[in-house]
């Protein structure tokens, strides 16, 4: 094995580690900008993974729902003819329809994404001290960095 496969070869292995320790490290000790680097692009990766899942179990599902093709229909009527307008794009009803569809699981996972970075400031919001409330906080805000 060369110095280069043993060097990424640890790295891997400790990958765990630095993670915990970065997302949660201890009162005397503060991660380095490179562990969080590392974090919030893994972080990243992992959201890039489910938004991909849910595109993929989402999508099909969206297309065979007739209220929500109706919901889109008249979001259009109600909305979407005018920021069509002031985005000066043609689309048609059945256009904005097919897009907003299309766009569906993705909107899931961003409201996915966003509950659970908000639900992680839950605790420091309501007051508790500990610095496991502000550690937990930090990863929600890194999460949404990671979005």
């Amino acid at each position: 094995m060369t110095d280069t496969m043993t060097h990424y070869s640890n790295m891997l292995t400790t990958l765990p580690t630095k993670l915990y320790s970065a997302a949660f490290p201890s009162p005397d000790e503060s991660p380095s900008s490179q562990d969080l680097m590392i974090l919030v692009s893994t972080i990243a990766v992992m959201w890039a993974a489910i938004f991909s899942v849910l595109h993929r179990y989402l999508h099909p599902y969206a297309m065979r729902q007739q209220w929500l093709t109706d919901a889109m229909g008249r979001e259009y009527d109600r909305v979407g003819l005018s920021m069509c307008k002031a985005l000066r794009v043609k689309w048609t009803r059945q256009r904005y329809t097919e897009i907003m569809l299309n766009d569906w699981p993705k909107m899931q996972g961003i409201y996915l994404q966003h509950f659970i970075g908000g639900a992680l400031c839950l605790p420091a919001v309501l007051g508790y001290t500990d610095s496991w409330a502000a550690n937990l906080a930090c990863l929600g805000v890194l999460s949404e960095m990671g979005w």
